[in-house]
C-alpha cells in the first residue's frame, strides 16, 4: 500500500482509538454512579427494615 493510504488509516485508527478510551471512561462513571445507587438503595431498604422491627419491637 501507499504511504498515503498507510498515513490514513494509522490516523483513522488513532481517531477510534480516541473514541474507544472516551466511552470506557464513560462507561466506568456509568458504572459507579450505578454502584453507588445501588449502594443507597441497599442503605435504605437496611434502614427501612430495621425501623419496621423497632416498631414492632415497642408494640
Amino acid at each position: 500500500y501507499p504511504a498515503s493510504v498507510v498515513k490514513a488509516k494509522d490516523e483513522l485508527i488513532a481517531e477510534k482509538d480516541k473514541e474507544i478510551q472516551r466511552l470506557n471512561r464513560e462507561l466506568g462513571a456509568l458504572r459507579n454512579e450505578l454502584g453507588l445507587r445501588d449502594k443507597s438503595a441497599l442503605q435504605s431498604t437496611h434502614a427501612g427494615a430495621g425501623a419496621e422491627v423497632l416498631a414492632e419491637l415497642k408494640q
